[in-house]
């Protein structure tokens, strides 16, 4: 009694496409993740224009939170995340600061 079946035996040109087939969807799934965008020269402006640059995220959140509303600008929203404070201008340009890994940012409101 046999157990084992072979295969049905296909054509050169049939196996060898199979084979590229099987080995090119192998090789895409190895395939590195692509590196993220590096920081653009918008990024790199809106601190500038809206003389922010050189602080961190604790200065950054400090000098933003103690504005008060005459001196606050409507060209820029800024909004805190568990691991970065996001600067948007008016133009959706965007600029991320990141968070002290061992600090945490938290507010709240008497409304």
């Amino acid at each position: 009694m046999e157990i084992f079946r072979s295969f049905p035996k296909r054509s050169g040109k049939v196996t060898t496409v199979i084979a590229v087939v099987v080995i090119a969807f192998t090789l895409s799934g190895c395939t590195a993740a692509e590196d993220p965008p590096s920081a653009s020269a918008n990024e790199n402006k809106i601190p500038v224009e809206h003389e922010l640059d050189g602080l961190g995220a604790r200065e950054l959140i400090e000098t933003l939170d103690s504005m008060s509303l005459a001196e606050r600008t409507e060209d820029l929203t800024t909004s805190i995340f568990a691991e970065t404070v996001t600067l948007t201008d008016q133009h959706n340009h965007t600029a991320e600061v990141p968070l002290p890994s061992e600090e945490i940012y938290v507010s709240w409101s008497s409304f």
